[in-house]
């Protein structure tokens, strides 16, 4: 009998270790990279940091300042130039002579290469960008006009990224856009009359275009052919679920197919976007949450939204502001428009402790949160997996 009472509570011990997050001196968690890895820093005013996994250990040999990161790879400042880390293969990847790097985009990264050349004028510095795999070899390049500002560039969504071209008249500087595919070649190119464009989604990407009445929204297909009239004055947005939110210019929202036909009448004061046939909307703005489907039919009311605000916060009365859903069972809230989120489910339920916990970030089932001043991460369990250790030195 003793002895299975010494092994009940070895295992409750076990159980207790296993189930307890990891203590870290890194105070500042900046960011969530993805379901294994975080971006911590030792404080908020530190420069260099940390890429840690979701048991606290170090993935990466000494301190780093993280600018990007994309499909396992991320771009690392040192302090003179920017290099990539492979977490497959747990290696940097080789750039040789080139300047400057973006984040990987769909196995693709592109990288700056500049050399000097001889003109009557004298020597030039000419500037090529390039297009590599994770191995650091070349793919292809791109035209010379295109500008090196990545952080302008598309995202390869459906296989093509959209790129700024750069153009002058006179002394007037102005862009054009193209998009590529995978192997370089430039399969849309768009006249000055796009302002603006975006990565593809349920393949379309929305444009900005010129007209007579004025800028206007409207979609293109992966041949560059403008699918949806440029009519919105108002900017949609992507297509989730195989359909948009339209907005009219009196604010309403109401929703569009990828064919540009009004499915769902704008006539919301506020809309999310559709997540498994599924979208939150709310009438007007003291009135309450309902969730539709994509036939614009209430299949939930959420009676008692302001329910946990009177028991977590006593009698003070707070605004509620659904903001998104998350999965089927979470939807992400706040209490005002720049407070950190709060989470409910379904059944209207408080999924945080609002008065010492704040989630503050939410990404590939893990939560950032802060809890009486120390951060750290969660899952969607509200399970602690990371904290910073407050007792350290």
């Amino acid at each position: 009998m003793k002895k299975q009472i010494l092994f009940v509570i070895g295992l409750f011990l076990i159980s207790n270790i296993i189930n307890a997050q990891k203590k870290i001196n890194y105070k500042n968690f900046v960011k969530i990279l993805d379901s294994n890895k975080i971006y911590v820093k030792h404080g908020f005013f530190s420069e260099e940091g940390k890429v840690i996994d979701t048991l606290g250990n170090n993935l990466v040999k000494g301190n780093i300042v993280v600018e990007s990161y994309n499909n396992g790879v991320i771009t690392i400042n040192n302090g003179k130039k920017n290099y990539l880390y492979d977490f497959n293969t747990k290696k940097p990847i080789p750039l040789g002579k080139y300047i400057r790097c973006s984040s990987f985009k769909n196995k693709i990264a592109f990288v700056i290469k500049e050399r000097e050349i001889s003109t009557q004028y004298g020597n030039k510095t000419k500037r090529e960008i390039y297009a590599i795999d994770r191995k650091g070899k070349k793919l292809f390049k791109l035209p010379t006009n295109a500008s090196s500002e990545f952080k302008l560039y598309g995202f390869f969504n459906e296989g093509l990224i959209y790129v700024p071209i750069i153009h002058y008249r006179g002394l007037s500087k102005y862009y054009t856009y193209s998009y590529f595919n995978i192997k370089g070649k430039e399969v849309i190119k768009l006249s000055e009359h796009f302002y603006n464009v975006s990565d593809f989604s349920n393949g379309l990407a929305r444009v900005l275009v010129k007209t007579d009445e004025g800028p206007r929204y409207g979609y293109i297909n992966t041949k560059g052919d403008l699918v949806i009239e440029a009519k919105f004055s108002e900017k949609p947005s992507y297509f989730s679920d195989s359909l948009a939110i339209v907005e009219t210019r009196s604010h309403r929202f109401g929703y569009i197919d990828t064919k540009g036909n009004v499915v769902i009448k704008p006539k919301y004061f506020f809309t999310t976007g559709f997540y498994k046939g599924k979208a939150i909307i709310k009438t007007e703005k003291f009135e309450k949450y309902k969730m539709i489907n994509k036939r614009g039919q209430t299949v939930k009311v959420f009676n008692n939204v302001y329910k946990f605000i009177y028991n977590k916060w006593g009698s003070e009365k707070k605004n509620v502001l659904i903001k998104e859903i998350i999965d089927s069972k979470i939807i992400k809230a706040t209490l005002n428009v720049r407070d950190a989120p709060v989470l409910i489910d379904n059944n209207e339920n408080v999924i945080n402790n609002l008065k010492t916990l704040k989630i503050f970030s939410i990404y590939k089932g893990l939560m950032l949160y802060n809890d009486k001043g120390v951060m750290g991460v969660m899952n969607k369990k509200m399970k602690k997996l990371v904290e910073y250790d407050k007792n350290s030195f």
